[in-house]
């Protein structure tokens, strides 16, 4: 589940803010968030638990980690 506030997510020391950021759907992403998440509410009710599903989340940060590996090569490779 997501942190509390002030508390970081124990996968990945990720905070409350960026972890909001990754699943939202907004202009900026084309409204297609960049790592899924799934709200536990009961019908009716008004507050829930959301999810991030991890599968998602590692694997978002893995492509991220690729390509910024990849920016150092080509980096490395113009000097």
């Amino acid at each position: 589940s997501i942190p509390q506030t002030g508390e970081i997510c124990n996968y990945t020391s990720l905070g409350r803010s960026k972890l909001y950021d990754l699943i939202a759907s907004n202009k900026d992403n084309g409204f297609k968030p960049l790592v899924e998440s799934v709200s536990l509410r009961q019908p009716g009710s008004r507050s829930g638990k959301r999810l991030i599903v991890l599968k998602s989340l590692l694997a978002y940060l893995y492509k991220e980690t690729e390509r910024f590996q990849e920016s150092i090569r080509k980096e490395a490779l113009n000097e």
